[in-house]
């Protein structure tokens, strides 16, 4: 039985491309009869087909090479042998033992394809040439054979023998058009433009009603760095084909790259007075009025746009966001709001209504926003993503972890996504899956902050030390004045009584570029408690609370300082307000209880 199977197999295995290179497709091989073989050598090949599909190279050539001394005549050994040869990178032999297949079996295209592919991966193309030129004998009417050869004349410069094999092409393909232009974007990869416009040319002779064509021309001509070219036959083909809107646009941007806002507002002022009823140019004179920095004209013509098409959700879009942009939230709201009333089909105007609520900072308006949208819109990964983060800026961790867990579903790379995720992980203290979801976001960017900082965070729940400092110092040479990396990590080290004068330099580093921030006179704070200095202690974390809401652990702070400096009163005042905010805090119960301070 041992003997039956391994024939079937390689059979399937000489018949496919198990040992082709991956540069380009090979057809199908000579099929070989099993009879053909002394049976010795058939043995060693066949242990040799095992090898190679438990991907043990080496031991296949074993096998290969002990076959040959059974049958020095088999091609197909040879070929399968100089490939296993080349998968151990030892090329030059590979490529001797595949040309002695080639010498038994001429006419065998698929030893031609093998030598054409891996002369090509070697920069030998004089090499790759002569076998393609023979591919092309067995195979003479074979378009992609043609393509490949032309594309290595053009590779080598050896630009007249290029055209002339794409001129075999196009009779062959009985001049299509689309084989045309095909051969157009060979000759526009060899940068050849004088060639693809000729081409381009020729194709808008034959079908001048094609638009395609118009656009392609104009974007070689600006390729080409001749944007008075392309802007000129753009004219010409606006005045022979005026319904071509793309080409409409596509002048339009020359012209306001150039800053000839007059020419660009023309182009769509005529249309727009051809035909008063269509909204289009209407909206590209509005965006005109706003690239050229007139803001103030291009509300007005957006208000006019609102007037004369009162149920198009797009200038009520448009004008929404041009006062976003201008941080007016006042008249950003009710715009997106009418937008949506408009057309609520249409993911953009409720993803910029949430994000205009983040930016004024009402955040249960945002949330609401986002939750209403993924009704109608359940997998936009945009909308999911922003729900997520707001969920977690309004502490609703729980609920963030399902809009970023589909966000990741359909991009499992994205580090934005892996980072709020981590961060909902980390704040419901399910800090392995915070971890996890870390080290992932980090392979894909290794020097992310954001995520360093909360992996850091979680190795602090865990009391990992090690990997603690580990973090917070790689953070440190990523970015040594980062004030939010100085003040996390001089928390860290100042919760564990560890190096305390390094961490007030950090700390003092951080504060001298946000003095009134909250957290970070909290952290200077608890560090001269460590020190054993109470009175700059509560000078500090008073100022902290001063500054921002504060949070239960900043009261805990305020509680053990008072107690230091003897007012048990104020101490237990302090606590209890903690235990408020944190009422299963066992520290805190102990405090209160008297069990600790």
């Amino acid at each position: 039985m041992k003997k039956l199977l391994p024939i079937f197999l390689l059979l399937a295995f000489l018949g496919g491309c198990a040992h082709t290179p991956l540069h380009r497709e090979i057809k199908k091989p000579v099929k070989i009869k099993t009879a053909d073989y002394n049976p010795y050598a058939l043995s060693s090949f066949i242990d040799g087909v095992y090898a190679d599909l438990s991907q043990d190279y080496q031991g296949a050539a074993l096998n290969y090479s002990e076959a040959l001394t059974w049958d020095s005549t088999s091609a197909t050994i040879y070929a399968t042998l100089g490939q296993d040869y080349m998968r151990i990178g030892r090329v030059r032999t590979g490529l001797k033992l595949i040309n002695k297949a080639v010498l038994l079996e001429p006419n065998n295209p698929r030893y031609r394809e093998i030598m054409v592919a891996t002369y090509e991966q070697l920069g030998n193309f004089k090499a790759a040439i002569y076998h393609e030129q023979i591919l092309l004998k067995l195979r003479p009417n074979d378009l992609s054979e043609h393509y490949h050869l032309a594309s290595l004349y053009l590779v080598t410069k050896q630009n007249k023998k290029a055209d002339a094999e794409f001129n075999k092409i196009y009779e062959l393909s009985r001049k299509s058009p689309q084989t045309l232009q095909r051969i157009a974007d060979f000759y526009l990869q060899a940068k050849n433009y004088k060639k693809v416009i000729q081409i381009y040319r020729e194709l808008i002779q034959r079908l001048p009603a094609k638009e395609e064509y118009y656009l392609n021309l104009g974007d070689i001509y600006e390729m080409n760095g001749d944007t008075t070219r392309a802007a000129q036959f753009l004219e010409k083909s606006l005045t022979e084909h005026p319904s071509f809107s793309k080409v409409r646009q596509m002048l339009s941007d020359i012209y306001m790259n150039q800053s000839e806002w007059r020419k660009a507002l023309t182009l769509w002022q005529v249309v727009k007075d051809e035909d008063p009823k269509n909204i289009q140019p209407y909206l590209h004179i509005s965006e005109l009025y706003l690239a050229r920095g007139d803001t103030a004209r291009a509300i007005e013509f957006y208000r006019e746009i609102q007037q004369k098409f009162p149920d198009d959700w797009r200038p009520y879009y448009n004008l929404g966001r041009t006062y976003l942009e201008k941080k007016n939230f006042k008249d950003a709201i009710p715009n997106l709001e009418k937008a949506i009333r408009a057309n609520k089909r249409v993911p953009e105007s409720w993803l910029l209504l949430g994000l205009t609520y983040l930016q004024k900072q009402d955040n249960p308006s945002a949330e609401k926003t986002f939750a209403e949208a993924l009704k109608i819109f359940p997998n936009d990964p945009r909308l999911n993503f922003y729900y997520g983060a707001v969920l977690n800026q309004n502490k609703k961790y729980k609920d963030a972890v399902a809009p970023l867990q589909k966000v990741l579903q359909r991009n499992p790379n994205y580090v934005d996504g892996l980072r709020e995720l981590a961060f909902a992980y980390s704040n419901l203290k399910e800090y392995k899956k915070a971890e996890e979801t870390c080290l992932k976001a980090l392979k894909v960017n290794p020097n992310n902050l954001s995520i360093i900082l909360i992996l850091a965070s979680v190795y602090d729940e865990e009391k990992k030390y090690e990997k603690v400092d580990q973090y917070y110092e790689k953070a440190l040479q990523i970015d040594p004045n980062n004030s939010v990396v100085l003040n996390n990590y001089a928390y860290s080290l100042a919760t564990r009584g560890k190096d305390l004068s390094r961490a007030l330099e950090m700390v003092e580093k951080a504060l001298a570029k946000e003095p009134d921030n909250g957290a970070y006179l909290d952290t200077i704070g608890w560090l001269y408690y460590k020190m054993g200095n109470y009175k700059q202690a509560l000078k500090f974390v008073k100022a902290s609370t001063e500054k921002r809401e504060p949070s239960a652990e900043v009261l805990e702070h305020l509680g053990d300082i008072y107690k230091k400096l003897g007012n048990r009163k104020k101490a237990q005042f302090y606590w209890k307000k903690a235990l408020g905010q944190d009422k299963t805090n066992e520290r805190l119960l102990q405090k209160l209880a008297g069990g600790q301070s």
